[in-house]
């Protein structure tokens, strides 16, 4: 990416993350500080609700953040060609797509899934809260641009949780629809395509507490206990 980038693990206590599952997550500082996934992930793992699984939060440059959570072939090189290399050699984690997991909001919903597409044979399943499917702006291209590559592409062997706020009905720019049409739109085309997709709305609008709220809703979608994917859809 041609900077320095902070990077935050999380390994789960008391366990060997050898052989264990990943979850990369986008905007790591604030997953850390505003979301506080690390303290979802330590009452579901306490619980028996997840297995254990190492996460990796990756840190954005603010002033570059559209930029790099945009579908690109330099973050998509980045994480696939230089993080979770490392990251499996550092901690010994499995190599099985299955057990790894691409997580973000808003833009970093639109990158998680738009890598999960590119790299289906690193990540297996993608946690997009609130995602900017609208990318990109009508002066840079047409809308919708990721929907559409799913609807073309042969169907990947990956699974879905995504979700949406009942109140995000705002237009950011003239020619870009709302986020919640956006992302039923989205959810429509994975279900026509045969993708697993466990969908919600929640209510409120686009923000961080309610990200916050749902995100072990995510978590216990696509990565289960039992070690077997279970789809519920939820409309």
């Amino acid at each position: 990416m041609g900077t320095t980038r902070h990077l935050s693990v999380y390994c789960p206590p008391g366990t060997s993350t050898e052989g264990l599952a990943t979850l990369v997550v986008f905007d790591g500082y604030l997953g850390r500080t505003t979301l506080r996934m690390h303290t979802t992930l330590d009452n579901l793992i306490a619980a028996g609700r997840i297995p254990p699984v190492v996460a990796l939060f990756v840190g954005q440059v603010a002033t570059r953040r559209l930029e790099e959570l945009s579908p690109n072939q330099a973050m998509a090189d980045f994480v696939t060609r230089e993080l979770m290399p490392w990251a499996r050699r550092r901690w010994r984690l499995s190599d099985n797509p299955d057990d790894c997991v691409i997580a973000g909001s808003s833009l970093g919903g639109l990158t998680a899934a738009y890598l999960a597409l590119r790299a289906p044979e690193v990540f297996g399943a993608v946690i997009s809260q609130s995602g900017s499917f609208w990318w990109p702006k009508p002066q840079e291209g047409e809308p919708g641009w990721l929907i559409r590559e799913y609807a073309k592409e042969p169907r990947k062997p990956l699974r879905f949780y995504l979700d949406v706020g009942n109140r995000e009905t705002q237009v950011y720019d003239d020619g870009v629809p709302d986020q919640l049409s956006i992302n039923r739109r989205m959810r429509d085309t994975l279900q026509e395509r045969g993708y697993p997709v466990t969908y919600a709305e929640f209510t409120g609008g686009h923000d961080y507490i309610n990200w916050r709220r749902t995100f072990a809703d995510g978590l216990l979608t696509v990565l289960p206990a039992a070690g077997s994917v279970e789809t519920r859809l939820t409309t």
